[in-house]
């Protein structure tokens, strides 16, 4: 027996199988699949998505007899994870009642507190905080998407450096120079406006994500604008966690998500301003996860 877990984002998606020992058989890492599946074009995109990711599956050679992924954005309870589990049983050759399909930030709650209740804050290219009470229900912060609020995340990040970088330009009739400016720019490819142009509003969503990848570069070579926009990404997330506890009262508070991780400044900013709790940064392989509640769950 081996199981299949999966995490899916607006950046790309990752896969891990596991043996019945909990043993990585394969890894690997496929397109963007998000559960914004509101126009034809999205819906394509991720049937598009699903048959390349079962395709390599497949060809990892592994029997897969339980799957539970983790989709951006998707509902568990709505038609398209429906779908979407239908698409992956018939894929990987799975039972159709052994693959699960829920929202990705699912999976990272029951791995920061299996046991009682608490918040996470999860950051990936978006941002949300979730709180899952002792009888089930859950409470919600943010996870409202780019276009509305996904503060804190890999898009904000990626968005407010790029705000940043033409508003310089405007100033000064030219595009400013720096760490930040340089590694925006190679991320880019190119150094004139139609090529930031056609950068950005090609698979914005990813796209500018991606560009926080650029930020922490920045960071990590001193860049204090760079700095300062990962600050601000702390404090966002924080005030994610603020604004729960609100509703559901003082918990224990966890930061995950790939976002969060890329640099020390976000967590650092983070714990300050929920001092003082003590609020732990969840180290976790999203994939993996999914794969051991497949275990789990197969093993039931």
């Amino acid at each position: 027996m081996s199981v299949l877990g999966l995490d899916c984002g607006g950046s790309g998606s990752r896969w891990v199988v596991l043996d019945t020992d909990g043993d990585p058989l394969a890894r690997g890492t496929g397109p963007p699949l998000a559960g914004h599946l509101f126009e034809a074009a999205a819906r394509q995109s991720a049937i598009d998505a699903l048959r390349t990711l079962c395709a390599d599956i497949r060809a990892s050679g592994a029997t897969i007899d339980a799957v539970v992924a983790g989709i951006t954005g998707l509902s568990a309870t709505g038609p398209e994870a429906g779908a979407v589990a239908a698409m992956l049983a018939a894929g990987v050759g799975a039972a159709p009642e052994r693959v699960t399909v829920v929202n990705d930030i699912a999976i990272a709650y029951r791995a920061a507190f299996p046991d009682s209740p608490g918040i996470l804050v999860y950051a990936g290219t978006g941002s949300v905080a979730l709180h899952v009470a002792a009888d089930g229900r859950e409470s919600r912060a943010g996870g409202h998407g780019c276009m509305i609020d996904d503060a804190g995340s890999g898009f904000a990040i990626g968005q407010q450096a790029l705000r940043w970088l033409m508003r310089e330009a405007d100033r000064a009739g030219n595009l400013p120079s720096g760490a930040l400016a340089e590694a925006l720019l190679a991320r880019v490819g190119g150094r004139d406006w139609l090529a930031i142009r056609a950068y950005a509003y090609a698979d914005s969503r990813r796209h500018i994500g991606l560009l926080a990848l650029a930020v922490a570069e920045a960071a990590a070579a001193g860049d204090p604008v760079a700095k300062d926009i990962l600050r601000d990404a702390g404090e966002a997330l924080a005030a994610l966690a603020r604004a729960l506890e609100t509703r559901v009262g003082t918990q224990p508070v966890a930061l995950s998500g790939r976002a969060a991780a890329l640099h020390p400044l976000i967590f650092e900013t983070f714990a300050k301003f929920l001092a003082p709790a003590c609020p732990r940064r969840l180290e976790l392989d999203p994939a993996e996860a999914a794969a051991r509640m497949a275990l789990t769950a197969a093993a039931g």
